[in-house]
């Protein structure tokens, strides 16, 4: 396998994973992403198996905002017909 080089610094970059955060809406996580990362400057190239890791947290944070709202209209419309 031929090595992965910076397309800034020109220099190696080395497999690993790095921490980040993803938000939709009010929601966030952090995890672990996998990638080629520099040690000269934060840039990194993430595969399209990478890109699958983010994808992921991103529907998880997506299921979570829809279950959250569907869970606040069951609360309006539930205190709604108590009301009568």
């Amino acid at each position: 396998m031929t090595a992965t080089i910076c397309p800034e610094t020109g220099t190696p970059m080395k497999r690993g994973v790095a921490p980040m955060t993803i938000s939709y809406k009010d929601q966030s996580a952090a995890f672990e992403m996998p990638g080629w990362y520099c040690d000269e400057c934060s840039e990194s190239i993430h595969t399209s198996a990478d890109l699958n890791v983010s994808d992921r947290m991103l529907n998880r944070l997506k299921a979570l905002q829809k279950n959250k709202r569907t869970v606040q209209l069951a609360v309006t419309t539930g205190s709604a017909l108590s009301s009568r």
